[in-house]
């Protein structure tokens, strides 16, 4: 296997890519931005911070997505925006045709960002480098 391959920016080149532009307008890596302009109602970041394990023939390790949607008006969770987030993700996921990065879903869960005041759901995708 190219050791190449487990670079870290090579590997969140691949996610924006598949991504940026598809799940939401605004995706970031590692972490949300300081300021967040008013008019984002969602907002992706892809979190490559767990290791990638060389296997030698092959690499694999867990990508963080956090999918962001800010409150209704309500205060209540904006499950609308959420979900069709989720279900770009999850077309994003099945479409991946890359022949060296693999991609599936493991788990994920749902949190409440206070400082922010954003919902998010967090999906686990595994991924295989061959």
């Amino acid at each position: 296997m190219d050791a190449d391959l487990k670079n870290i920016s090579k590997i969140e080149t691949f996610f924006n890519t598949l991504l940026d532009n598809k799940v939401s307008n605004n995706t970031f890596f590692t972490d949300l931005p300081p300021t967040i302009n008013q008019e984002w109602n969602d907002m992706v970041v892809v979190d490559c911070g767990n290791a990638i394990s060389d296997m030698n023939a092959y690499g694999s390790g867990n990508v963080l997505i956090w999918l962001y949607a800010k409150p209704m008006s309500t205060g209540a969770k904006n499950v609308k925006i959420l979900s069709q987030m989720e279900t770009r993700l999850n077309e994003c996921i099945s479409s991946n045709t890359d022949k060296h990065y693999n991609i599936s879903r493991a788990e994920s869960y749902s949190d409440y960002d206070e400082q922010r005041n954003l919902f998010v759901n967090i999906i686990v995708l595994k991924l295989v480098i061959i």
